[in-house]
């Protein structure tokens, strides 16, 4: 009982806050695209001891980072990678069409 006043106070207040022109979430601005983020210095050198075939965890040490750092770095040079390779295939099938 007490939790659903607490989850009712809540949502008032919170849409009282939006209809006085409020903002929630994260603030505008503050997410960085992935290329910027892959082209910083600690990106770089986070590449570039992947490229070692270090595990996350030792790349981890070496850069003195988090693991989840060393992991959305790894995950976004894949993506990257995989797309240019798409898009590479795709040229030379229409190149060989």
């Amino acid at each position: 009982m007490e939790l659903e006043n607490i989850k009712e106070l809540t949502m008032t207040g919170r849409l009282v806050y939006v209809q006085r022109g409020g903002k929630l979430g994260r603030p505008e601005g503050t997410n960085e695209n992935e290329k910027d983020f892959l082209n910083k210095d600690l990106t770089q050198r986070i590449i570039k001891n992947l490229k070692k075939v270090l595990t996350i965890r030792d790349v981890s040490k070496i850069v003195d980072y988090s693991n989840k750092t060393i992991i959305k770095t790894k995950k976004n040079v894949n993506q990257t990678w995989f797309t240019e390779h798409r898009r590479f295939q795709k040229e030379q099938d229409f190149r060989s069409s």
